[in-house]
């Protein structure tokens, strides 16, 4: 007698694996509209910004676009800092960018002047970042928060002595600063005034004045009747000369070119 064979079920059908990029998607999707954009545009003077990792911005609160001037969010979601910033601002901030996700640590208090001609912006600010985990543990972009200088300024130097010297600097872009004297300020010695700069702002003493230089000469490009000349001795440079190279070096373009794109930038804004 033939044994009638038990039917073998038959296997479920499995959905098919998602592609890993677009499951990043909707991770970023998932977590832009809620919590995140209502918590930090409900906090004055706090902007809030995230990036894929491949340093596309995949969202930010609408702070962000008041604080660093981006535009509607339409212009900006799905650019990076190269679509908004100078070359050489962009890969300063994607430098940084990188370090967090591949560190998986996040970098607090980083001060840093952000300019943007086509957006006739120019400021300090400080920024922090930290990694962006998906459900794997797997680092996929970056988030962090940026606040205008002045309004962080109190809690970040707050007893470290760099007040004083900090203004100083800001105030007096042009002078010589000798480290020196600025360590008499703070009542240390130089290699501890170096070392509390490098701790507080990221940077030695010489690089804060060198970016301090750079804001006042992006402040003064945008009088379109101030010779170049009058700038670098103004902005503490022996010659024009050594004033382009140095703005070239340190913001990505010729002064020329930042003062071309501020002005049709200011233009546009006008009509």
């Amino acid at each position: 007698m033939k044994v009638p064979s038990t039917p073998r079920p038959r296997p479920e059908r499995q959905p098919p694996a998602k592609d890993l990029a677009a499951e990043q998607r909707e991770f970023f999707a998932r977590m832009m509209p809620g919590a995140f954009t209502t918590l930090f545009t409900g906090l004055e003077g706090v902007t809030f910004f995230i990036k894929d990792r491949e340093g596309r911005f995949m969202g930010f609160s609408s702070g962000a676009r008041q604080c660093l001037d981006f535009g509607a969010e339409s212009e900006i979601l799905g650019q990076t800092d190269y679509d908004t910033y100078p070359r050489n601002v962009a890969e300063r901030l994607i430098a940084d960018d990188q370090r967090v996700m591949t560190s998986r640590q996040p970098l607090l208090n980083i001060v840093e002047l952000l300019v943007n001609p086509a957006r006739c912006a120019i400021g300090w600010y400080v920024t922090n970042k930290f990694p962006v985990f998906d459900a794997r543990d797997q680092v996929i972009g970056v988030m962090g928060t940026v606040q205008h200088y002045e309004g962080r300024r109190r809690k970040l130097l707050d007893g470290t002595r760099l007040d004083a010297v900090v203004e100083r600097i800001r105030s007096r872009p042009a002078d010589d600063h000798p480290v020196t004297e600025l360590a008499q300020l703070a009542a240390m010695s130089p290699r501890q005034l170096g070392r509390h700069f490098q701790n507080v702002l990221g940077m030695s003493p010489r690089d804060f004045i060198m970016l301090c230089r750079m804001k006042a000469a992006c402040e003064a490009l945008v009088d379109p009747y101030r010779q170049a000349g009058d700038i670098a001795e103004h902005c503490g440079f022996c010659d024009q000369s050594a004033f382009a190279y140095q703005f070239r070096r340190s913001i990505g373009m010729s002064p020329s070119e930042y003062r071309r794109r501020y002005l049709s930038a200011s233009a546009a804004k006008r009509k």
